[in-house]
C-alpha cells in the first residue's frame, strides 16, 4: 500500500503507513487535521523490538488542489488539452505526503520514513537450504481498507508526552518507545498559522533536515552539509530584504555567510561566546567538507581512522542533529 486518499467538501484525507525505528502504541490527534497511530496488535509488526521498522498510520487533512490550479500547472506542458490532471492530483497527494514527514522529522526526535517500492533480493528458506529470492518490498494489511473517509476514531491510550526541554535535549536510546513532546500541538499551530513565505522557507528546512536524517546511513560527510544547509534556507528567508554588498576591488557580492549563520546561532541557539565558538566550529566543518572534501571519517574509502575518530565524528554529527532542530523550533516559535 502506498497512499489512499478521499476527497469531500474541498477537503484531501490522506492516509498511508509509515515506519519508524521506534516502537509506537497509541495515537496523537492535531484538530481534524493530523493523526498519528499505531496498528492493532492483528496488523503485521516486526519479530524483533530493536533494529526494526515499526509501522505506524498518518493521517492528513489538507485543502484540495482546485480546478484553477491544475490548469494553470497543465499549461506549462506541450500538449494541455491531452493532459489528464489526474496525474497532477496524485503529484500533489504525494507531495503532501512528503509535506507532513518532512515536518514531523524536525518536531519529533524521529525519521519517520514512507514505504519505499522496489525490489530487492531476500533470503528464504527452501526446504534443507537457503535460496535468494528477489522479491518486491511493500507493507500489506488487509484491515486498513476498512478505515473509513474520516480521521479514524479509536479508543486507545494517546502516544506518551515528554517535558520539551527534556525531550530534545535526550538523545533516542535503542528500545526506547515512540514519543512526542508536550509542545508537539503548539508547534503544529505555528506551522500552519505562517503566511506562504516563512511557510516555504521552513518547509524547505525542513526537507533537507529529513533528506539529511536519511542519507546519515549512506554518508556522515553528505548529512552534515544538508543540516547546515536547513539553517542557510532560514538564514536566506531572514536577509531576504537586506541588499547584498559588494567587493570594492573586484566587485563580486559580498555574502558574508559565516556572519550570517553566526547571527542565526546567537538569535535562534545561545548567545554565549561558547555557543559562538561552537557555531564557527560547525560552519568550518562544513566549508572543510563542501570545499575542500574533507570528509568525516565514516566516508574515507581505502583508508581507516581508528574507532576514537569515528566514535567523536558520529557524536558532533549527532549533535549537530540535535542542535539545528532546536534552533529550528526556535525560529519557528519566534517568526
Amino acid at each position: 500500500m502506498a497512499i489512499r486518499t478521499f476527497q469531500s467538501d474541498e477537503k484531501t484525507l490522506l492516509r498511508f503507513v509509515a515506519f519508524s525505528s521506534f516502537p509506537i502504541k497509541g495515537s496523537y490527534r492535531y484538530k481534524d487535521v493530523l493523526q498519528i497511530m499505531s496498528l492493532p496488535d492483528e496488523a503485521p509488526k516486526p519479530q524483533y523490538l530493536m533494529g526494526a521498522l515499526h509501522p505506524l498510520i498518518i493521517e492528513y487533512v489538507y485543502n484540495t488542489i482546485d480546478d484553477e490550479e491544475l490548469t494553470s500547472i497543465a499549461a506549462e506542458y506541450s500538449n494541455p488539452d491531452s493532459f489528464d490532471e489526474r496525474i497532477l492530483q496524485s503529484q500533489f497527494n504525494f507531495s503532501k505526503q512528503d509535506e507532513v514527514l518532512c515536518i514531523l522529522s524536525v518536531i519529533t526526535k524521529y525519521l519517520i520514513t514512507k514505504e519505499e517500492n522496489g525490489k530487492r533480493w531476500v533470503l528464504c528458506d527452501k526446504e534443507v537450504d537457503w535460496i535468494s529470492v528477489e522479491r518486491g518490498g511493500g507493507y500489506y494489511w488487509k484491515g486498513l481498507s476498512e478505515y473509513g473517509e474520516d480521521l479514524t476514531d479509536i479508543g486507545i491510550d494517546d502516544i506518551p508526552q515528554l517535558q520539551s526541554e527534556h525531550y530534545y535535549n535526550k538523545d533516542t536510546s535503542l528500545g526506547e518507545q515512540f514519543m512526542l513532546s508536550e509542545s508537539t500541538s503548539s508547534f503544529l499551530d505555528k506551522y500552519f498559522s505562517l503566511d506562504e513565505a516563512k511557510k516555504e522557507a521552513f518547509l524547505s528546512a525542513c526537507v533537507l533536515f529529513e533528506r539529511s536524517s536519511r542519507t546519515w546511513a549512506i554518508s556522515h560527510s553528505l548529512a552534515y552539509i544538508g543540516f547546515i544547509s536547513g539553517i542557510e534556507a532560514l538564514i536566506e528567508y531572514e536577509n531576504k530584504d537586506i541588499k547584498t554588498q559588494k567587493c570594492d576591488d573586484c566587485g563580486q557580492p559580498k555574502f558574508k555567510v559565516t556572519q550570517k549563520f553566526r547571527a542565526f546561532a546567537r538569535d535562534y541557539g545561545n548567545d554565549s561566546q561558547e555557543f559562538k565558538k561552537y557555531a564557527d566550529k560547525l560552519y568550518n566543518r562544513r566549508s572543510q567538507i563542501g570545499h575542500v572534501g574533507k570528509l568525516l571519517s565514516h566516508d574515507m574509502a581505502g583508508k581507516i581512522s581508528g574507532p576514537v575518530v569515528e566514535i567523536n565524528d558520529g557524536i558532533e554529527l549527532r549533535n549537530l542533529q540535535r542542535v539545528v532542530r532546536i534552533m529550528m523550533l526556535n525560529w519557528l516559535v519566534k517568526v
